[in-house]
């Protein structure tokens, strides 16, 4: 007799591609914005990441003394609040963080080519103007969630979630290749399926379980 073995069944209950269109981002699944403008009368440029879960994040500098500093959403407010603080190389972790905050009247998940709000900073209230750029690449966001479950293995659960912003194939073929590629190591079907997608936001969403059964044939 002969044991044949390492035969695999998998059993994949759902497979969602989706685009993500939460109510509460006025229909935008994902996008990246650059723009120029000041605060008061200092220039500045700053660059926004929008996720399909309303977050954002991103940088601001100020172009003069090329001061950098990172940006991320502040929760539970009714207007728009970003909180920046500037990126230090060294920072004791007990010291008490040095923030500032602007603040928009409307939501900029909505495609406003000029924005006006305020900044804040101890006490100190400025203006802020901001006037959206075109960007030199189109970005976009990849996510593919899994998870599996193994019998008669040493190891019984396997979870796997990527989460991958990348130009398209069309604005930049080198960094795609090299997002998708050599960073995540994605097979060419994938790689291919997700640049054949002209949507900004990709989900592969594998819901249910996944099992994988060894069969032993006599």
């Amino acid at each position: 007799m002969k044991n044949i073995f390492i035969l695999f069944f998998i059993i994949i209950s759902s497979i969602v591609l989706a685009q993500n269109n939460p109510s509460d981002v006025s229909q935008l699944t994902f996008k990246v914005d650059k723009y120029k403008g000041s605060i008061d009368n200092s220039p500045i440029t700053m660059l926004l990441t929008f996720f399909p879960d309303s977050n954002i994040t991103g940088y601001y500098y100020y172009d003069k003394v090329g001061r950098l500093f990172t940006i991320k959403k502040l929760k539970g407010s009714k207007s728009l609040k970003l909180e920046a603080e500037q990126i230090e190389l060294f920072n004791n972790n007990n010291e008490l963080r040095d923030t500032e905050i602007f603040e928009f009247p409307q939501s900029i998940f909505e495609n406003k080519n000029n924005i006006m709000g305020k900044w804040i900073h101890k006490g100190k209230t400025h203006s802020v103007n901001l006037i959206k750029e075109n960007l030199e690449f189109a970005w976009r966001l990849f996510k593919y969630k899994s998870i599996g479950y193994f019998k008669n293995s040493p190891f019984s659960v396997q979870m796997k979630e990527i989460s991958i912003i990348y130009p398209s194939i069309s604005s930049s073929p080198k960094l795609n290749a090299f997002f998708l590629s050599e960073n995540y190591s994605l097979d060419k079907n994938t790689i291919d399926f997700i640049n054949s997608s002209e949507s900004k936001y990709l989900l592969i969403d594998l819901a249910h379980p996944i099992y994988f059964i060894p069969i032993i044939t006599l």
